[in-house]
């Protein structure tokens, strides 16, 4: 989910705004409930949030380890 104080205008306007410049864009997550700053992250969700993802346009993910959701050999595997 987006930060609607940082994001007013969602993520989308963001995302169209950094391609019309003429860069790509990414977005980090975790493997883990939480990223590594206490947000939330992709633990059980990783299918659909690469479904919302792709929907945006986002170019480019981080998937950081903070942490594990299922052991760490299935959670690379998903």
């Amino acid at each position: 989910m987006p930060n609607p104080e940082k994001f007013p205008h969602g993520l989308p306007a963001v995302i169209s705004h950094v391609h019309a410049q003429g860069l790509l864009f990414g977005l980090y997550t975790a493997r883990a409930n939480q990223t590594c700053g206490g947000y939330a992250a992709s633990c059980m969700h990783e299918a659909v949030d690469a479904l919302q993802y792709s929907k945006w346009g986002v170019d480019y993910l981080k998937d950081d380890s903070c942490g594990t959701c299922r052991d760490p050999l299935t959670d690379y595997a998903v």
